[in-house]
């Protein structure tokens, strides 16, 4: 915590707060969805993941088990409320791109096929003792990606690969949709992640998603059991809302992303210029400067129908380092570039000059005199502002939140109330990829679902 008040004693506090806002998709979680279909397109029923426009908290194109960011911007208005919801335009696929993996497409379709049909005895409706539950609903997203990753410490190159990997999420769920597998605690039982092989063998890639899914019912099957049981000890819930609802199936295959081709030698030597500029500061006692660029193509195919292909790709620069105070206090900084393409990050010498002053700044924090605790008004503007939102609101507003008993439930009981001052109106558009010519991370054609962004 002194960390963060020796920073702001040297933050510059500018008149105008302008906030970048990222949001989590309209489930609550990538896969394991806990409102109704009622809350889905209303945005204080859409949770929210507030974060910088400058950073990004991503470890993957499209995590999974966690929710898809969407692209909001909060700007001046005099109304607080979300717009109607409409059909989503699909996107075009570019008839001169180079065709999806349909081999991955069809081996995950006949595994499904074969799941639904197989798994169980008897629909949960019409259980009876000695049977066991059919899935009501089923789905695999494979997310088959190319990664080149490049690091430098103080001058030198620590680090440079390149990387494929396919990986794959079955979701399983047992029981009904108003109650599953997936109630109160047991959200993660639908879940169950698998590498896949990189190549296109059908056979193998069809006995690894077997073998997943297997595994996921036995995990779901035994969570549905404690949820019945604790259905029957536990006291009425509050929360009457379904653990699922369905969707309108989407059947759109895209192309496939693009080859990643990455000049490894010229990004190596400026990497090795970044990072050397920390050779000239003596007290820097740690710096990494890292480049990391990825295509990837996300397929989904799911119990409804929905059959979806489409591409994602990243190229992300992270300038970090980190110094020690005199009073033993650890200090650090950091600033990440961000947009679809490696040619598109800034150029070097703006990156040079943001590194040079970030190295300033920390020579700066190590005599800053620590600020003494204050109680009153503040303004905060860019990534501070974002940050202080994502934590005090963001947080607050995610679906899951809303019905965990470990949770504060700020806003549970406020769905359709004003939450924000009038001024503020919050536009929720998952298809912004750039705002006055800076590239925006969150941005997504499908989520974790296989819906539209809309």
């Amino acid at each position: 915590m002194q960390s963060w008040i020796r920073a702001l004693s040297l933050l510059h506090v500018p008149a105008v707060c302008n906030i970048l806002v990222i949001p989590t998709a309209l489930r609550p979680s990538s896969t394991l969805d806990t409102t109704s279909a009622s809350d889905r397109p209303t945005l204080t029923s859409a949770s929210l993941n507030v974060v910088s426009s400058s950073t990004s908290s991503r470890s993957r194109i499209v995590p999974r088990a966690s929710s898809v960011a969407l692209a909001l911007l909060f700007t001046a208005s005099t109304a607080f409320a979300a717009a109607p919801t409409k059909d989503a335009k699909l996107p075009e696929r570019d008839p001169s791109a180079p065709p999806a993996d349909t081999v991955l497409l069809d081996a995950m379709h006949a595994e499904l096929v074969r799941a639904m049909s197989s798994l169980g005895t008897a629909p949960a409706s019409a259980a009876t003792p000695g049977t066991t539950p059919k899935p009501y609903f089923l789905s695999y997203s494979v997310a088959d990606d190319q990664a080149v990753t490049i690091t430098a410490q103080f001058g030198a190159i620590t680090n440079s690969t390149s990387a494929h990997n396919r990986v794959a999420d079955v979701q399983v769920r047992l029981g009904t949709p108003a109650l599953d597998n997936t109630h109160g605690d047991h959200r993660t039982s639908a879940l169950t992640t698998m590498p896949l092989p990189l190549t296109d063998d059908r056979e193998a890639i069809e006995r690894s998603l077997w073998f997943a899914t297997n595994r996921g019912y036995g995990r779901a099957l035994d969570a549905l059991e404690k949820v019945n049981t604790e259905q029957q000890v536990r006291a009425k819930e509050e929360d009457t809302s379904a653990d699922f609802s369905a969707q309108k199936p989407i059947d759109d295959v895209l192309a496939s992303a693009t080859p990643l081709e990455v000049d490894r030698a010229a990004w190596a030597s400026r990497l090795r210029a970044i990072s050397g500029v920390f050779r000239n500061h003596q007290n820097i006692l740690y710096d990494m400067v890292a480049l990391q660029v990825a295509h990837e193509t996300d397929y989904f195919v799911s119990s409804e129908g929905s059959r979806i292909a489409a591409p994602q790709q990243v190229a992300r620069l992270l300038v970090l380092a980190r110094t020690r105070a005199t009073d033993g206090m650890d200090l650090f900084r950091a600033e990440t570039f961000e947009s679809d393409a490696d040619g598109k990050l800034p150029d070097q010498a703006t990156i040079l000059a943001k590194t040079e002053a970030m190295a300033k700044n920390l020579e700066d924090l190590r005599t800053a005199p620590i600020t003494e605790p204050y109680d009153g008004p503040a303004i905060l503007s860019g990534r501070a502002a974002a940050v202080f939102f994502h934590e005090v609101l963001g947080h607050r507003l995610e679906g899951q939140r809303q019905r965990g008993d470990e949770e504060g439930q700020t806003f549970t009981k406020m769905l359709g109330k004003p939450i924000l001052p009038t001024f503020l109106s919050v536009v929720d558009d998952p298809t912004l990829t750039e705002l006055n010519g800076e590239a925006l991370s969150g941005h997504y054609l499908f989520d974790d679902e296989g819906q539209p962004a809309e």
